[in-house]
């Protein structure tokens, strides 16, 4: 090509965090004079969506008719401008001449992440547009991932337990309604083991197999030729429990992946919307006689539990860092309090050691202990040979 355009990241892999700085370098080179307006330079955001579906109206067979003559294609795309800005007014580019420019965006917190799907996809480039007097201009793409952190430590009611019962439940006081249980509450994060308890009693003569589903339920919406939502529901991970009487007792657990998708919500106008249910049904073979579901939230950081267990309470004096791990850096990015930054380093250096400094401590404790009883036990029976006698119980 005449012309090409390279692009230089601040990181081996562009991956970025919403809220993030998206920083490089652009190396422009020619072949032949160029003459030009600008030189711009943008951050652009983009979703499309796109599936067939079958027509309603009646299709005239043909000699030429095929299966896609009877379906619809429903699309829509929409880009959005997360920032612009010119990066030099040259009115030409030299031959053989290496141009290099640097550039920076803030990209915005509220950006959903990118990702790519069955029916659309959603992402991110670094776009370069020459724009050339005589010919029409020039447009160089560079992709980049954006992923995003939500933050549940705040939402202590996503850690209590939650029960949904049965739409349809037995309401005799002799038969107890189907609950289902998420006794670890309703937000985790990807890796985490979701716990779940079925109880009760349900009302079907014939029924043989309960599945329990993690699942992620992702709406399409398009705008072409006419508005339609598409859904699409894929099961994560699932555990299966046979049924052989209408009382129902079982647990288990389920994974949540380590690649799951996490995204901030996005506006209303976003093509693309993902969420995450429970879903426990009761089958009949293949039939599925009733279902009850949980929504879920899954984030960066779970959520803190409002009844702290033993080891919580034993660092409850030690600063809580929320820290995520950027696989495009060797770098370790942490949320914490505006403290210094020496004081960060020493309690995180410290911190491995801290359940070996409790244990000495608590050794050293049971030792005064047992050297007080053993003093007030000589004094109790007149041995004690101490110059001055502390554990002499005053009348």
């Amino acid at each position: 090509m005449p012309t090409t355009c390279q692009f230089k990241f601040s990181r081996t892999t562009p991956i970025y965090y919403s809220g993030e700085q998206i920083s490089g370098l652009i190396i422009l080179s020619s072949t032949k004079l160029l003459a030009i307006e600008g030189i711009q330079i943008a951050l652009v955001g983009t979703e499309q969506v796109e599936w067939l579906e079958r027509s309603r109206e009646a299709l005239l067979l043909h000699n030429d008719s095929t299966e896609k003559d009877n379906k619809v294609l429903y699309s829509d795309k929409q880009e959005r401008l997360y920032g612009s800005h010119t990066l030099t007014e040259r009115t030409s580019l030299l031959a053989a001449e290496v141009c290099v420019q640097h550039f920076s965006f803030d990209l915005s917190y509220n950006a959903p992440a990118s990702c790519d799907m069955k029916y659309g996809q959603r992402a991110y480039y670094v776009r370069l547009t020459l724009q050339c007097k005589s010919v029409s201009d020039k447009v160089f793409n560079a992709r980049i991932t954006v992923k995003n952190r939500v933050d549940l430590s705040a939402a202590v009611e996503l850690s209590e337990p939650y029960t949904l019962t049965a739409a349809n439940a037995p309401t005799s006081d002799a038969h107890a309604p189907l609950l289902l249980t998420l006794p670890t509450g309703t937000g985790y994060v990807p890796g985490q083991y979701i716990a779940y308890t079925l109880c009760g009693q349900h009302k079907f003569a014939a029924c043989n197999k309960l599945y329990v589903n993690l699942c992620q339920h992702t709406t399409f919406r398009a705008s072409k030729p006419q508005a339609k939502c598409k859904e699409y529901l894929k099961v994560l991970n699932s555990d299966v429990q046979k049924i052989s009487s209408s009382y129902v007792m079982v647990s288990g657990q389920l994974s949540i992946p380590l690649a799951a998708h996490i995204c901030r919500d996005g506006n209303e106008k976003s093509l693309i919307h993902t969420s995450y249910h429970i879903e426990a049904m009761l089958f009949n073979k293949k039939r599925i006689l009733q279902k009850l579901i949980i929504p879920i939230v899954v984030g960066t950081v779970p959520p803190k539990s409002m009844r702290p267990n033993s080891a919580q309470q034993c660092v409850e004096d030690l600063e809580q860092y929320h820290c995520y791990d950027n696989l495009a850096t060797d770098e370790l990015i942490c949320d914490k309090p505006n403290e210094s930054s020496a004081k960060d380093a020493d309690l995180l250096y410290y911190l491995p050691d801290y359940a070996s400094m409790l244990l000495l401590n608590t050794f050293s404790t049971s030792v005064n202990v047992l050297q007080t009883q053993a003093a007030q036990h000589n004094c109790e029976q007149e041995s004690c040979t101490a110059d001055i006698c502390t554990t002499t119980i005053l009348a």
